[in-house]
């Protein structure tokens, strides 16, 4: 589809869809090959989707295999951008109870009205107890668009109490195509879903929720033991998905459950019942405005760390264990830098500081807490010149003449002049 012009471009993603699922690929990895270059090259989200469920619909053709016959064509999508995730610095945060709000009225309907716009297709699933005594989607639901959800639920008063299902009614987190249940049926990536199993009391987990200003549109009660967040991410593809996901999660680390990855992912729907405990709506369009408000946020906190005074006056500078070398003279986290002329050894020493602390001894005085791993990381000397250097530092001579090549008359880490 590199290159194509407007009228081929569908047939391109079709061709390339084909030869990756007769590779043996699924619907997913399909997507997530060619969703980000397609919408790149001009293709709308549905219709990209329509293309990708429909190369399942058809036969495969003769398998591609390098055995025999010509070698497969790879496929069409060419020169497609890599996903560059972003690193989030993991978040610190102290689990307090606080207490939950009210649950909102109608909390159904509301969400409906709030997390979804009109004309979107929003996929509801009932639940069974087989082989899961917790309750699991019983099959792949029913989608269909907003209103004709927000009709039903408002002729039954907003309450689902009724349907007596145990385990609870599910909801799809992101708009989908119409009958759509599967990853690559996710029309809009909007939300990612945060669920917190490993804190114990859903006080903690709110708490934990406000203390990280997640930008959640929706929080949900789960009937059991947890809260469902449904944080905004406002993504323009899957693989924008992913990174703000990966971020996401990166700086929940401790804390978040990472299965819940997809964007097909379902959660629970308010006002129905989970055994003897109903999914209740806590609260709508709290945390960060946004996305980018959030982001800032959370990278915003790795550019410091305070300190109050207390701690700085009970702190034991002799025994300090992220202390490296010498009396803190470098500590993890800190750096040194060495400036000069070009020539005068700035390579050499370097190099000997490397050896010389790796066999746990001192450096110009400067003593390592123990032997130390060193990687040297350089573009401007060959095999001879990183040869010289390191002969120099054994005394082992090399050529005199170049100024880098040893250290004269130092003292080396084996006791030789």
């Amino acid at each position: 589809m590199n290159g194509a012009a407007n009228g081929e471009r569908n047939e391109s993603l079709f061709q390339a869809a084909c030869q990756m699922r007769d590779a043996g690929k699924n619907q997913h990895e399909i997507q997530s090959a060619l969703m980000c270059r397609a919408l790149e090259d001009g293709l709308g989200v549905e219709e990209v989707n329509k293309t990708l469920v429909s190369v399942f619909q058809r036969p495969a053709r003769e398998a591609a295999s390098g055995q025999g016959g010509r070698r497969p064509k790879r496929p069409t999508l060419r020169n497609r951008k890599p996903v560059t995730y972003t690193t989030a610095p993991k978040g610190n945060y102290e689990l307090k109870k606080r207490e939950l709000p009210r649950p909102i009225k109608n909390g159904a309907v509301e969400l409906l009205r709030v997390a979804f716009n009109e004309g979107e297709n929003v996929r509801i699933v009932m639940s069974t107890l087989e082989d899961n005594e917790n309750g699991r989607p019983a099959n792949e639901g029913t989608t269909l668009d907003r209103e004709w959800w927000l009709e039903r639920l408002i002729k039954l008063g907003g309450n689902l109490d009724s349907y007596d299902k145990k385990g609870g009614i599910f909801i799809g987190i992101n708009p989908m195509t119409v009958k759509g249940c599967r990853d690559e049926h996710v029309t809009k990536f909007r939300h990612v879903l945060v669920e917190f199993d490993s804190i114990e009391t859903l006080e903690e987990q709110w708490h934990l929720v406000n203390e990280a200003k997640l930008p959640c549109t929706a929080v949900i009660t789960s009937g059991n033991k947890s809260l469902h967040a449904w944080v905004r991410v406002d993504a323009k593809n899957l693989a924008e998905y992913e990174q703000r996901r990966k971020l996401l999660f990166d700086h929940l680390e401790d804390h978040v459950d990472s299965k819940n990855a997809n964007p097909g992912r379902l959660s629970r729907l308010p006002n129905s019942m989970r055994f003897d405990s109903r999914q209740e709506l806590l609260a709508l369009n709290v945390g960060a405005k946004n996305w980018q408000d959030f982001e800032a946020e959370i990278q915003a906190e790795a550019i410091g760390e305070e300190f109050d005074i207390e701690t700085m006056m009970n702190f034991d500078t002799s025994n300090d264990p992220n202390n490296l070398l010498g009396n803190r003279w470098l500590c993890r986290g800190g750096s040194c830098l060495f400036v000069g002329q070009s020539g005068i050894g700035k390579s050499s020493l370097a190099l000997q500081m490397a050896v010389t602390w790796a066999l746990g001894k001192p450096v110009f005085g400067v003593k390592p807490v123990k032997p130390l791993k060193s990687l040297l990381i350089q573009a401007e000397n060959d095999l001879g010149d990183v040869s010289e250097m390191l002969q120099g530092t054994f005394g082992r001579g090399g050529n005199k003449n170049r100024t880098g090549g040893n250290l004269g008359p130092a003292r080396t880490p084996c006791g030789r002049r």
